[in-house]
Order: C-alpha cells, then sequence, then structure tokens
C-alpha cells in the first residue's frame, strides 16, 4: 500500500510544532517563569526572559532531547502507522536540534549555548568543544533514530518508498516552521529563515540513519494512508502554533 502524502505532509508539520513548542515554550519559557523573569520574547525559534538564568538557556535544549527520547519510548507502544510516523519525526527532529545546537552557536556566535558560554565568561576555546560536541551527539543520536526509522518502515515496502516518506516528512516540517515564522512581526523573514533551518538544515544527519534502515530487513512499520483525524488534528496544531507562538503573543502579552 503506497503512504498517502497528505497524512504525511500534516503529521510531520505536527511534529515540527510540537518540538519547537517544547524547546520554546516548555524548556525556556517555563523555565523562565520558574526563575521569576519575565518572557520578553517568543516564537517559533527565538526566546528572550528578563530575569531568566543559565537554567533559562539550559532548559530548552535539555528538554528537547527528553521530548525525542520520549517520542521513542512512546512509539513502541503505538499501532497506529501515523503514530509511529509522527513519533519517529518528532525524535528526529527533536533529537537532530538538540545536537545542531552545539554546532551552530560557535559558528553562528549566538544561541543557546553561546548566551550560556557569555554569562558563563567561558574562554573561546569553548567554541571547539562545542563544535566537537555537536559532531558527537549527532553520531551518538545515530541508533536511536535507526529504531524509530525501522518502526516506520513496512517489510514489503518498494525501492524508495521509506524516503519518500522521510522526505515528504522532512519537507513539511521545515516548511511549517518557516511559514509559523512569518507570523513575527519584528523580522518575519529572519524568524522564517531561522525556523527553516531548525529542521530543515539541523535534521539533515538523519538522513543517515535512514539509510541504514534502507539497508537492514528489520522493518517493523507500515505504510501511512489518509487519515483524516490525524490530518485535522495536526492541522489545529500548526495553526495554533501560529497564532500564539509564532505570532510572539506571550511575548507581546
Amino acid at each position: 500500500m503506497r503512504d498517502d502524502a497528505l497524512t504525511l505532509g500534516a503529521v510531520a508539520a505536527g511534529a515540527a510544532c510540537v518540538a519547537a513548542f517544547a524547546h520554546e515554550s516548555v524548556g525556556h519559557g517555563a523555565t523562565c517563569l520558574i526563575e521569576g523573569g519575565r518572557i520578553t520574547l517568543l516564537t517559533t525559534t527565538f526566546f528572550g526572559c528578563d530575569g531568566g538564568g543559565v537554567a533559562t538557556l539550559l532548559a530548552g535544549p535539555l528538554i528537547c532531547l527528553a521530548t525525542g527520547l520520549l517520542a521513542l519510548a512512546i512509539q513502541r507502544r503505538l499501532m497506529s502507522a501515523a503514530g509511529r510516523y509522527f513519533c519517529a519525526m518528532l525524535a528526529a527532529f527533536s533529537l537532530c536540534w538538540f545536537a545542531a545546537g552545539f554546532v551552530y552557536a560557535p559558528i553562528a556566535g549566538h544561541g543557546d549555548h553561546a548566551a550560556i558560554a557569555d554569562m558563563l565568561g567561558a574562554p573561546d576555546i569553548w567554541r571547539v568543544a562545542s563544535l566537537i560536541a555537536g559532531i558527537i551527539l549527532y553520531g551518538v543520536f545515530q541508533p536511536l533514530m535507526v529504531r524509530g526509522f525501522r518502526r516506520i518502515a513496512a517489510r514489503d515496502d518498494a525501492p524508495g518508498y521509506l524516503a519518500r516518506r522521510v522526505a515528504i516528512g522532512h519537507v513539511a516540517g521545515a516548511l511549517a516552521l518557516a511559514l509559523a515564522g512569518l507570523g513575527f512581526q519584528a523580522s518575519p523573514i529572519l524568524a522564517a529563515l531561522q525556523g527553516f533551518l531548525a529542521i530543515g538544515l539541523a535534521a539533515v544527519p538523519m538522513w543517515l540513519a535512514l539509510a541504514s534502515v534502507a539497508r537492514s530487513r528489520q522493518r517493523l512499520g507500515a505504510a501511512v494512508p489518509r487519515n483524516w483525524t490525524w490530518i485535522a488534528s495536526m492541522s489545529a496544531i500548526w495553526a495554533i502554533f501560529v497564532l500564539v507562538q509564532g505570532t510572539d503573543l506571550l511575548g507581546r502579552a
């Protein structure tokens, strides 16, 4: 049975929104409030906190990591093909986003890790250490992503089906955050670009895991058919995400 592209795209878009929500709102946002700070900026990939400390900066990446691991744990218990696909993409997006933070900060000179280094007064060698750590983490996460993709790879997949399945999700996830970023009135183009990079570029290494699964006979998944319940629920998640987090609604409150 062939996958339904609309369902794949909607599920992956929802997964990207959940990853961004976990990182920015649950991680940074909740910790900022716990530390007694005030949220001044909360968009798809940008966050600002007046009064927050190192814990606020650390919480975003750590919750992102926890989200990826939790998605893999939940995936094992699901029978629905769409549900397993959601967890696989959420895990890949979240784990890659976590690893990418270590690579992005020393190159761009900003981001969570750069802000932490600046707050702690770390010597410039942190850039090299962070870059190496990011590369290592991408390698460490490969077996985890292989597990997730193995559960969405069907035994009777024709050549290229698994790659198409993940490619649709990768593109849909990147576009979902890019379009959501356009709602940030202060800098819509930059927000859209950052949203696209957070999934579109950061998650590219997941294709190494996909290649490993494509060569393996251990496939536990199935094709994803048209499912209007998933399409409607994921579309609702994306719409709410755009209205609240994409527009910096809480930061402007």
